[in-house]
C-alpha cells in the first residue's frame, strides 16, 4: 500500500473519548467507542449500520494481557448495548468498529470481515480472544471479495492509531519489520538474538532463555514472561535445559526483553551487543548524535 494520510478526529475534544479514523478514498470509516461513550455513539448514523466490531479491556485471568473479542452485526449501536448489558462481558472497556460511510457494507459483507480478523488475530496470538469458536464467514461473488480484501486493508492501517489497546493485534510477531543491526544477549547457557522494530526490541526465533526465575525479576517482566509461556512463544527445551523462542517476541524496552531472556533484573542498554562489543546502549546513543 502506497503512503496514506489517517485523520483522526476527537469528536468531543478528548483523546481517550469517542475517536473517528478516516481515510481519503476510503468507503469505510472507523471508530474507538469507550465503553462510556456508547450513549453517544448510539445517536451517531454509523450506529444503526451493519459492521464489524472488537470488544476490548485487560483480562482479569492474565495479569499485563487484553482480552478482546471479533463479532459482526446489522446494527452496530444496538449490538454494543446487548454486549454492555451481559454480565459474562464485564471486562470490556472500549470497541472499534468498521462499517461503510455510505451504507453499502452489508450484513453478508461483515460476516466476512468478522471471520477475517478473528483469522488474524487468532494467528498473531497478541489479544486472548473469548470467541467460543471461529465465524462461519459468508460467501461472497469475486467482485465482492475484491472489495473487502481492500476494506481490510483500511483496517489494518487505521487499528493501531485508532486504539492503543488494540494495537499491533492483527499483525503477527514473526512478521514485525525489524531493521538495522542484531544484537546478541549472553546469560549462562543461553544466547539470545534481537533486532530493533518501530514496535519496540524484536528477540527473535530460535534464541534462548535461562528456565529459572530469579526473585530480582520484576512482577512485571515476570507476567510478560508468563504470557509468552501461556501462548506457546516460549517453551522447555528439554536437552539443554533451556527455554527456547518458538517465534519472534515483541518488548516495549530492551531490559524487558533481557529481564526475560535471563530470568533476572538486567540492563538491556548494557547487555545487548552487537557482534564487536559494541552495546545497544552506545549504538543508540551515537544516533542520536
Amino acid at each position: 500500500m502506497a503512503g496514506k494520510t489517517i485523520k483522526l478526529f476527537f469528536v468531543d475534544g478528548d483523546p481517550s473519548g469517542l475517536r473517528v479514523a478516516d481515510v481519503m478514498n476510503w468507503a469505510g470509516i472507523a471508530l474507538a467507542v469507550p465503553r462510556n461513550h456508547l450513549p453517544q455513539f448510539k445517536s451517531r448514523k454509523e450506529a444503526v449500520r451493519p459492521g464489524v466490531y472488537i470488544l476490548l479491556g485487560d483480562d482479569p485471568d492474565a495479569v499485563g494481557e487484553v482480552r478482546g473479542y471479533i463479532g459482526e452485526t446489522e446494527a452496530l449501536g444496538q449490538r454494543l448495548a446487548q454486549h454492555a448489558r451481559d454480565s459474562s462481558k464485564e471486562w470490556w472497556t472500549e470497541a472499534v468498529v468498521f462499517t461503510s460511510k455510505d451504507g453499502n457494507l452489508t450484513k453478508a459483507h461483515a460476516k466476512h470481515l468478522e471471520l477475517a480478523l478473528h483469522t488474524l488475530a487468532s494467528e498473531a496470538a497478541r489479544v486472548n480472544l473469548t470467541n467460543g469458536a471461529a465465524p462461519s464467514g459468508a460467501a461472497l461473488p469475486e467482485s465482492d471479495l475484491a472489495d473487502m480484501e481492500g476494506f481490510l486493508e483500511y483496517v489494518r492501517l487505521t487499528l493501531p492509531p485508532l486504539s492503543g489497546r488494540a494495537g499491533q493485534m492483527l499483525e503477527p510477531r514473526s512478521g514485525t519489520r525489524t531493521s538495522g543491526p542484531e544484537f546478541t544477549y549472553l546469560v549462562l547457557k543461553a544466547q539470545a538474538r534481537m533486532r530493533r522494530s518501530s514496535e519496540g526490541y524484536v528477540v527473535l526465533r530460535g534464541s534462548t532463555a535461562v528456565r529459572k526465575l530469579s526473585d530480582s525479576l520484576s512482577k512485571g517482566y515476570r507476567a510478560i514472561r508468563e504470557g509468552l509461556v501461556r501462548d506457546g512463544t516460549l517453551t522447555l527445551r528439554e536437552s539443554d535445559d533451556l527455554m527456547v523462542f518458538n517465534s519472534d517476541a515483541v518488548f516495549t524496552s530492551s531490559s524487558a526483553a533481557a529481564g526475560v531472556v535471563a530470568g533476572s533484573s538486567q540492563s538491556g542498554p548494557a547487555g545487548w551487543r552487537l557482534p564487536d562489543g559494541t552495546s545497544l546502549g552506545a549504538v543508540e546513543a551515537a544516533e542520536l548524535e
